[in-house]
């Protein structure tokens, strides 16, 4: 796996990571995943986004990311 992007948003003090296995799907996109992360014992966990807003809120930045890449 390889980490795309790591996001800090401090409205809601969570961590969020997008990451991607290198595989190009059917339509010929790179297949994308997110997850929240934080660190529990010295490790870091992964837990699902299960709320419709932390999703709005990961593809928003993440086409803001994308727009200031291509100026």
């Amino acid at each position: 796996l390889t980490a795309i992007r790591k996001i800090e948003y401090s409205d809601n003090d969570n961590h969020y990571i997008v990451y991607t296995d290198d595989v190009i799907d059917e339509d010929g996109f790179l297949r994308t995943f997110a997850g929240i992360y934080h660190n529990e014992n010295g490790k870091e966990v992964l837990l699902p986004v299960l709320k419709d807003e932390e999703w709005a809120l990961i593809e928003n930045l993440l086409a803001k990311t994308a727009k200031e890449n291509e100026d």
